[in-house]
């Protein structure tokens, strides 16, 4: 499971940052009609929190599901 919440905050942190890249090296270079604003959503806390708690949530009840429906895959 831990292995499961690790990857996933990698993959969030990545997006984050690819976004904050973009928005740093590529907003320059493109015309302001096609990049009008930051597409970083920045930093922030509480959304990030609720992502992993929805996502930690979700995991408990697909394996709860899968204990009582008797699916071999998901458990």
């Amino acid at each position: 499971m831990w292995a499961l919440v690790i990857k996933t905050l990698i993959q969030i942190g990545a997006g984050i940052g690819i976004a904050d890249l973009m928005d740093r090296f590529v907003k320059p270079q493109v015309p302001a009609q096609y990049y009008p604003e930051p597409v970083s959503p920045g930093l922030k806390p509480l959304k990030i929190l609720w992502l992993g708690v929805a996502f930690v949530a979700a995991f408990m009840i697909i394996k709860w599901l899968a204990k009582t429906m008797k699916i071999q895959i998901l458990k």
